[in-house]
Parts: C-alpha cells; sequence; structure tokens
C-alpha cells in the first residue's frame, strides 16, 4: 500500500510538471510559471515523517532536475531544504486552515527560490547571472504557489484516504526485530533448559 501512495503521489508531481510546463509553452508565460511539485513538498513536510518525507522530496526534486535541464541535485537540495525549514515551522504552526495552506505555499517558493539563487551564486552555472534578474519575479510565484497548494493538498489528502497505511497487525511477515518496532511487543524463542539435554 505504501509504495501505491508513493506511486500515485509522484503521478501527482509527473502530471503537474507536464501540465504547467505545457501550458507555459502555450501561454508564453515560462518565467512566471508556478512550481507544480512545491506543494507536494509542503505536503510531505506536515505529514510524514522527517526521514519518509525527505527522501520523497530529493526524488522530485531529481525529477523537477530532469524536466528543467538544471544541474543535478539542484532542485533536490533545494526541495529537501524547503521540507526541513516547513517540518521546523509546522511545530509551531497549525496547518489545517486553508489560509495557513496558501502561506506555506508562499513562504516555500521564496525558499526554495533563494536556496536555488544560492547554490548557483556559490557553484556557479551558465544561469546563475539570470536568477538574480529573477528576484522581482518572486512576489507573482509566491502568489501562484500560494493559490496552487490548497488544491495539491486536497488532492494528496484524498489520496491518502483512498490508500490507508499498512496497520501494524499486518506486519506478521516482517522479521522479529522489525516485527517488535512495528506492534511494541517483542516475543522471545523458547530457549530449552540445561536438564531437557539430558533426555
Amino acid at each position: 500500500m505504501r509504495a501505491l501512495r508513493i506511486i500515485l503521489i509522484f503521478g501527482v508531481a509527473l502530471l503537474g510538471l507536464c501540465l504547467t510546463t505545457g501550458l507555459a509553452h502555450l501561454a508564453g508565460w515560462k518565467s512566471l510559471r508556478p512550481d507544480p511539485v512545491l506543494p507536494i513538498v509542503i505536503y510531505l513536510a506536515l505529514r510524514r515523517s522527517l526521514l519518509a518525507g525527505g527522501w520523497q522530496a530529493l526524488l522530485l526534486g531529481y525529477l523537477v532536475d530532469l524536466f528543467s535541464a538544471a544541474p543535478p541535485g539542484l532542485h533536490a537540495v533545494a526541495y529537501v531544504s524547503t521540507l526541513t525549514l516547513i517540518r521546523l515551522v509546522s511545530i509551531l504552526l497549525e496547518f489545517r486552515l486553508v489560509l495557513a495552506q496558501v502561506a506555506a505555499g508562499a513562504a516555500a517558493v521564496i525558499v526554495e527560490r533563494a536556496t536555488v539563487l544560492l547554490l548557483l551564486s556559490v557553484f556557479g552555472g551558465a544561469g546563475s547571472g539570470l536568477l538574480w534578474v529573477d528576484v522581482a519575479r518572486w512576489p507573482l510565484l509566491a502568489l501562484a504557489g500560494a493559490l496552487i497548494t490548497p488544491v495539491y493538498y486536497e488532492i494528496l489528502r484524498r489520496i491518502d484516504r483512498l490508500v490507508p497505511p499498512r496497520p501494524a497487525a499486518q506486519a506478521q511477515g516482517l522479521p522479529r526485530a522489525a516485527r517488535a518496532l512495528t506492534t511494541g511487543r517483542v516475543t522471545l524463542p523458547e530457549v530449552p533448559r540445561w536438564d531437557d539435554k539430558g533426555r
């Protein structure tokens, strides 16, 4: 079930990338294209553990790098840093309200763009000079991110409801140590007593 959920999340990301890339090309607003994967990273930060959300954000970043012809790992690092920051902020705030999701979407766009700008400035790259011009467009990108985040949040919440997590009772096929971690019960094997050997 967990694999199905991950496949569905990556399918939503891929569909969002294809739609926004195609629409941006047709409409002629390539520079103002919203990031369709960033709301998924926000959702992972709020609904998954740091480790599970982190590796999924890392893979989503590599997927975006493939679509955007960016240096390998650029968006992966940006998404993981954004996920970590949103995760830290989520300890203090409640993100069930739509207004909080909108604010998180706008803030995540700014953090992700700043991380990409910082990485390209430090490590260089063909488009590092052009990204400083891109800073003027950050408010519009933040607005686009704020508007699409609640929509993605609802889609991913429905995927979570559709594919429930595996309960601990189904963990019987796991090794004993893993079963003890998932169920909280440890069963030790029966050890023969010393007087049983003589019989």
